[in-house]
């Protein structure tokens, strides 16, 4: 079942960020201030970027490369490498949030009518860092010996399903920024 879930929801989050960039690129609507996104970005904040993408994607094809194509959950190196990744992404992760959040902070005018792509994008980014929490959590909370089996199997189905939507917003987020 979350096969079948993953699978729609990746491609349904792809299929909207490619329609958002394209709409996006062909609409004079919206102007945006100043340089494209990505040369806005430089020096700490940009390697703080391209640090959490790369972790984000890493984890991402770890993770979903055993559920989606193997239909199983993560072992051997692949686990090794998703284990590897998991302190950087929380490190960039936590980062990201203090050093952007001010720039995502909803005003009037993103709530006009209906979200323009610059509202989708907060939208996207507050997805991604609310998802990033019970992601982290379940299996910080798994390595505690507090659980039983029926604990630890329910917080792996928490950390599959807020991993999904972790993603599938960090894909909205990357196509909607230009």
């Amino acid at each position: 079942m979350f096969r079948i879930l993953a699978a729609i929801g990746i491609g349904g989050a792809l299929a909207g960020a490619a329609a958002g960039y394209y709409v996006q690129k062909r609409s004079p609507t919206e102007k945006r201030p100043g340089k494209p996104f990505a040369n806005r970005i430089q020096g700490l904040e940009g390697l703080i970027y391209i640090v959490t993408g790369l972790s984000i994607f890493g984890l991402a094809f770890t993770g979903f490369w055993a559920a989606l194509i193997r239909g199983q959950a993560n072992t051997r190196y692949l686990l090794v490498v998703h284990c590897t990744l998991a302190p950087i992404f929380c490190l960039s992760l936590a980062a990201t949030l203090v050093f952007c959040a001010q720039r995502y902070k909803f005003d009037k005018s993103d709530w006009r009518g209906v979200l323009r792509a610059s509202g989708w994008r907060k939208v996207c980014f507050w997805v991604l860092m609310a998802a990033a929490l019970p992601v982290i959590l379940s299996m910080v909370l798994s390595m505690l010996p507090l659980w039983g089996t029926v604990g630890q199997e329910f917080l792996y189905q928490v950390h599959r399903g807020s991993t999904l939507i972790l993603t599938m917003a960090a894909i909205g987020f990357i196509g909607l920024s230009r």
